[in-house]
């Protein structure tokens, strides 16, 4: 996906309004100023009443329809950044849910949160400030440019002495705007993740007594920020006071030349009022100049973060197979396996040392098989890989005689349960969490089965108990219940599914040992294919095969691992 897709996401339709609807308000308020010029010149001071009052029923006309412009044009500039907001978002976060596990593994949690959120909000200025800002420029100053011109050509040169300096000042302070504000997305990013970190692990944080650790890690990530905070508005503080002096300057020249010009009999009072009102009146736009610059370039340096992301391709799915799989407990075969992570880069094309190498494993259909060993040995790699979570650098998985890449990836995620190591639960109720990603179909087949399926994991005691029953609210991440019930929670969910084959990743520490020996009695019952990862063979499961892994490398398990 290029990274200039994301701009589609602003709708023509609400930006035309905003900016048709800001250029008739910036008109209007043209327009009014020549009331008072007139009332003062034709009104006043040739005692002409009924102009007078003919005067004031314009502007009360014009000055109406001005502030209905100006709050159409806001809204649906407002309209447009919101749209490209929520479009953005959405779109960056599918695209992280598409990279590939591997490339996520390397890549820290806020940082990638920052990217979708507050990177999109920096671009949605675009249009909710960038965006009335400088039409109020173009069409306010340059039409009030004009208008000086017309009432007379002295004091409007007078007036444009300022600009080129203005301009040089612009172009001095624009080449540190852009890196001084990606530090700041940078920094803000950093302290995302500090934030992240210490939220999600606050329980180990606590039990570890590390909070004051994690609280200096958060303080220094906001150190960072308010240092960067600083930097920009300095960077700012100078530049505002600066186009401020050049603007009061000019007001004051204005006054004292123009007042001048009346005493001489050249210049009308009303022209010199109008004159100073007009220049006065661009007060405003050129004030926000700074204001445009700062906006511009945080915008251009959010899209440069989000255009690195969006670079980074998502996992390509293989050509489909012909071939449809076979019903029935599965059949698996692993051929010169070989798997390592990418470098902690998201850019970057280099691969850490190797995870997996050259692992070859072959497993009948309703067979169960444990593979053992330490920890950082491979186990829960090669179970992703099994479920084709990730890509090998060599060789292949082989399901029912198929490559597991050329599966169709919905018949895959039904047939291949997987209780993982972490097991993610949402903020939901029980039923939420074990329905989820079921269409309707699915969950009318599986709900006949789900009393049996929570006795088989243990879990029908717990709904019995709570006066939620199945609504009884999880928390975040799980947060009320213990690790047991989490595991007990996920293998429900993938037994829902009907699985032909089961992968389950470090269950029986979880467990007590005769609740093990009857959960994994009653899934050898179910005649399923299952695949165990562990650091020992659990109760009840009493394997065909054993092997130990170490290092990457798949052995025969020695006899005594058949055993808790």
């Amino acid at each position: 996906m290029p990274p200039q897709a994301l701009l589609r996401h602003f709708r023509p339709r609400w930006l035309i309004l905003a900016t048709t609807s800001l250029i008739v308000s910036q008109i209007i308020g043209l327009a009014t100023p020549y009331l008072i010029k007139l009332a003062i010149d034709e009104g006043i001071a040739r005692a002409n009443a009924d102009l007078l009052w003919t005067l004031g029923a314009a502007g009360l006309i014009l000055y109406t329809l001005g502030a209905l412009t100006r709050f159409s044009g806001q809204w649906y500039a407002t309209l447009a950044g919101e749209d490209f907001w929520e479009g953005a978002r959405d779109e960056v976060f599918q695209h992280v849910q598409k990279l590939s596990l591997a490339t996520l593994a390397t890549q820290r949690t806020g940082e990638l949160v920052s990217r979708i959120y507050s990177d999109t909000f920096h671009i949605k200025q675009l249009a909710t400030s960038v965006l009335p800002a400088i039409t109020s420029l173009l069409v306010g100053v340059g039409g009030t440019a004009a208008i000086l011109i017309w009432l007379d050509p002295r004091l409007a040169l007078l007036a444009a002495i300022p600009l080129p300096v203005g301009w040089l000042l612009l172009h001095i302070f624009r080449r540190r705007v852009r890196p001084m504000s990606r530090a700041r997305l940078e920094t803000m990013a950093a302290l995302h993740s500090s934030l992240h970190e210490g939220l999600a692990g606050i329980a180990d944080i606590q039990a570890l007594g590390a909070r004051e650790i994690f609280a200096r890690r958060v303080r220094d990530a906001g150190r960072s920020l308010k240092a960067a905070e600083l930097a920009l508005a300095s960077h700012r503080a100078r530049l505002g006071p600066a186009v401020d002096l050049a603007l009061s300057l000019v007001l004051l020249a204005t006054l004292v030349i123009g007042g001048q010009y009346v005493i001489d009999g050249s210049l009308s009072v009303g022209t010199l009022v109008v004159f100073y009102f007009y220049v006065g009146r661009c007060l405003g736009p050129l004030r926000g100049v700074p204001g445009i610059l700062y906006g511009w370039h945080g915008a251009r340096a959010a899209a440069e973060r989000i255009d690195a992301l969006l670079a980074i391709e998502p996992r390509k799915p293989a050509e489909p197979s012909q071939l449809t799989p076979r019903p029935g407990p599965l059949t698996v075969r692993v051929e010169s396996l070989s798997f390592a992570y990418p470098s902690s880069n998201i850019a970057a094309s280099s691969t850490s040392p190797g995870v997996i190498a050259g692992l070859d494993l072959e497993i009948a259909p309703s067979e169960a098989v444990a593979i053992l060993g330490p920890s950082g040995a491979g186990k829960s790699t090669t179970g992703r890989l099994l479920l084709n979570l990730f890509d090998p650098e060599e060789g292949r998985v082989i399901l029912q005689g198929i490559d597991a890449r050329q599966w169709p990836l919905a018949e895959l995620r039904r047939r291949v349960g997987y209780v993982g190591q972490e097991i993610f639960l949402f903020d939901g109720s029980l039923r939420d969490n074990l329905f989820i990603a079921m269409n309707p179909e699915e969950r009318r087949r599986a709900e006949p089965y789900l009393d049996a399926i929570l006795k088989l994991a243990g879990l029908q005691d717990f709904v019995h108990d709570h006066p939620d029953g199945l609504d009884a609210p999880m928390g975040e991440r799980g947060a009320r219940l213990s690790g047991g019930q989490k595991k007990r929670v996920a293998l429900a969910r993938a037994l829902l599914r009907d699985p032909d084959l089961i992968i389950i990743d470090q269950m029986a520490t979880d467990l007590e040992e005769s609740l093990n020996a009857r959960i994994f009695s009653a899934l050898r019952d179910r005649k399923l294919t299952m695949i165990y990862l562990g650091h020992r063979v659990p109760a009840g499961l009493n394997p065909e095969h054993v092997f130990w892994m170490e290092a990457g490398c798949l052995h025969p398990g020695p006899p005594d691992l058949y055993q808790p």
